[in-house]
């Protein structure tokens, strides 16, 4: 749907190729090597005619005599429509990044495919105040800027500049220094040459590097295509514990030509296959709002994602937490996991194994690995034992469940043994719940939520992580470490019941003084009665989400008092834009506001279109002067150009609270909603390019491509299906 534009990206996977449409600033930032590392230049896009005045697209210092000016925004596109009264022209153009799960060779290829499009102005605008409806015309599209040298040879125009190594970023009040240590034979260089490369079948691109192509408008619209690739042609500048790595699409295309050659030669199929992956979003009963964050987080998310591989072939995945520059970050990926579960779980084994390999005998999952594109030890602060290792036995666990194997975790079991008995450590007091390695990532809140000794949010998700360890062990033939698990889960929940219920909520901690902890930002040292302590919060179901979606049993939870808790919490600690870390304190974190409302959905509240709130903050602060992509934060903090905001794909299984285990060989539905069209995506066929989709009309379930479901037992909760329903 058709919005009013906004300061967006598109980018490629793992291979750091953005576009970063600034609205404001009215250029196009790009660049083969990324985020921080990107040009700004003029975006050369509009038609010249006799008789009217020129008009570009606002992506350049060229007029403008566009009277509307359009935005719409799909999973891997985004496409502007401009009007023009004077000439009775509408032009629309639409950038699309190639993405189909299962194609590695086109995801990481670094191009983008451009189509442009000139028609008769369309409903409602060709009504009414048309000056003069033009029969022909040329249209100009190209790049230029002052650091861009552009070398034309007929149909192709290369566009060559080249970034420092010490390249120095700043945005408002942030400024960061991104430094690569780059060698050609040996020798350390202090700038990187790049290039991207233009091509278009029906034009020639002149000497100031801007295509001209003659178009004729009749009743059809006139069509034309370019196609943008990117290459970085320096080898080893990303090193990964020591080894050094190249970007993984050099394993595909040893130069620009082959690059380009192949953009050209699959252009159809690459378009088709990504045409195939935004219908699952584009084609859902999601609500507007919900479409447009997803396809809005994605493009954040991939502009973050590092794919690399070294000499022996050896492939490695991480992710940037956005202006952070930390990698791979534990807590950050265990929500982008929703994403990797649905659409990419390809990649799981590589992030699990670089996840284990960071714990290296400590009893603990890193909080990060490294920095940009140095990949080694955390670069964090402080470690965030209890919580990392949640996460990573979370993750572990649900992707056993939704593959029917426990191969994964039998790999890494004597890590993730380390792992539980750090959490089963933990507890110094007797009570069950950990009360050491317990600081964690919401840095930003006050010392109750972050730093407490005895949380809540912690004690709840130790309790599932463990559940979900003794399930792992027991299948494994560790019987008596799957007893104990099990047993601290269930002492947990006593203790937290007990100590931490107050009636119509959980509190935040069971720790009674803030003596020695420090407040956020001003690092001011606190004393007495511990703040917050009582508070209404939006943690304590952090842990239950992994469990829900691969349909783990978790006996020893109260779920009724969750239930009553997670309804309460959301009432009390909303803002305008979303719910605060507590209702008294702390920022809006937007990726662990959904996390909740998808938890919220399986314990069965409907809290789906607070997604409205979100997407409009999203939109304020890519408007008008501001440009921060996604950003996670409202509040005393600010993470932007943040890949968290993918948590979004979520929506999908928690709108139908769909429950996965393929050792069974179930699948659970209970809609949400009584009317609704979601994809099963996990369950597409990415070759043949089918997916099944629920559909619920009043209550009525019906399957579509149902025949994809056949070794599937298919458990409807709430609702009656019969045969003659599916089809």
């Amino acid at each position: 749907m058709q919005m009013y534009p906004i300061s967006t990206n598109l980018s490629t996977l793992g291979s750091r190729y953005t576009l970063i449409f600034d609205i404001a600033a009215k250029r196009l930032k790009h660049g083969v090597l990324g985020m921080f590392l990107e040009q700004s230049d003029q975006l050369i896009c509009g038609v010249e005619s006799e008789g009217i005045s020129g008009s570009y697209l606002p992506f350049s210092d060229l007029p403008n005599h566009f009277q509307a000016f359009y935005q719409t925004l799909e999973m891997n596109s985004v496409s502007y429509r401009a009007v023009n009264k004077e000439g009775g022209y509408d032009i629309s153009i639409t950038f699309t990044s190639p993405f189909c799960p299962e194609n590695e060779k086109m995801n990481t290829a670094p191009i983008f495919y451009t189509d442009i499009e000139i028609s008769r102005n369309s409903r409602p605008h060709s009504l009414v105040c048309v000056r003069k409806n033009i029969e022909k015309g040329m249209l100009r599209f190209g790049l230029q800027g002052s650091n861009l040298n552009a070398a034309p040879k007929d149909n192709i125009c290369d566009f060559t500049y080249e970034v420092e190594t010490s390249s120095r970023f700043v945005l408002g009040d942030f400024a960061r220094t991104l430094h690569l240590k780059l060698y050609r034979d040996g020798t350390e260089v202090k700038t990187v040459p790049c290039t991207e490369r233009l091509i278009n079948k029906d034009g020639h691109c002149g000497k100031d590097g801007i295509f001209e192509i003659p178009f004729i408008l009749s009743d059809e619209p006139f069509h034309t295509q370019f196609v943008l690739c990117g290459y970085c042609d320096i080898r080893d500048f990303i090193s990964v514990n020591g080894t050094l790595h190249n970007l993984l699409y050099t394993s595909y295309f040893d130069c620009i030509d082959d690059l380009m050659d192949y953009a050209l030669d699959t252009v159809e199929d690459n378009m088709r296959q990504t045409a195939f992956v935004n219908s699952a979003i584009s084609k859902s009963s999601l609500s507007q709002s919900w479409k447009d964050f997803i396809s809005f987080t994605f493009q954040s998310y991939k502009m973050n994602t590092v794919w690399s591989y070294n000499n022996q072939g050896k492939k490695a995945y991480h992710v940037w937490e956005g202006n952070c520059m930390y990698n791979s970050t534990m807590d950050v990926e265990y929500n982008n996991g929703l994403f990797y579960y649905t659409f990419f779980p390809e990649v799981l084994p590589t992030l699990f194994e670089q996840w284990a390999a960071s714990e290296n005998g400590k009893g603990y999952i890193a909080h990060d690995q490294g920095e940009a594109y140095s990949i080694s030890n955390a670069k964090y602060s402080y470690p965030m034992i209890v919580e990392e290792n949640c996460c990573y036995l979370l993750m572990l666990h649900t992707y056993c469940i939704y593959r029917g194997s426990w191969e994964t975790a039998a790999s890494h079991y004597e890590v993730i043994k380390r792992l539980a008995d750090r959490i089963l450590n933990a507890d110094t007091t007797g009570n069950g719940i950990p009360d050491t390695g317990t600081d964690n990532t919401i840095d930003d809140a006050i010392p109750a939520i972050q730093n407490a000794r005895e949380q809540t949010y912690l004690a709840l998700k130790s309790a599932c992580a463990l559940g979900c360890f003794a399930e792992i062990a027991q299948n494994l033939g560790h019987t008596d470490e799957a007893k104990t698990a099990l047993s601290r889960s269930r002492q947990i929940m006593v203790s937290v019941d007990k100590e931490l219920w107050l009636g119509d909520h959980y509190g935040v901690c069971t720790d009674t003084s803030q003596n020695g902890y420090r407040r956020f930002l001003t690092h001011e040292i606190l004393s007495g009665p511990m703040e917050g302590k009582d508070s209404y919060s939006i943690y304590a179901e952090n842990g239950l989400l992994y469990p829900f979606l691969s349909g783990t049993a978790m006996p020893y939870l109260n779920t009724d008092r969750l239930k009553q808790n997670i309804a309460v919490s959301n009432e009390i600690c909303s803002t305008e834009f979303g719910c605060k870390h507590s209702h008294d304190s702390g920022s809006v974190w937007f990726s662990q506001n959904m996390w909740r409302d998808f938890t919220a959905s399986y314990l069965g509240h409907d809290m789906l279109d607070n997604v409205d709130r979100y997407w409009e903050f999203q939109k304020i602060m890519n408007t008008g002067e501001n440009l921060n992509l996604y950003i996670d934060t409202f509040g005393e903090n600010a993470l932007w150009y943040y890949p968290r905001g993918l948590t979004s794909v979520g929506v999908l299984n928690a709108s139908l609270r769909l429950q996965i285990n393929n050792f069974t060989h179930e699948l659970h539905i209970s809609p949400l909603r009584q009317s609704m069209r979601i994809p099963l995506v996990f369950l597409a066929d990415w070759k043949k390019l089918q997916m099944p989709w629920v559909t619920v009309n009043d209550g009525r379930i019906t399957i579509e491509n149902s025949q994809m479901l056949h070794s599937y037992k298919i458990i409807l909760q709430e609702w009656q299906i019969h045969e003659s329903q599916i089809n």
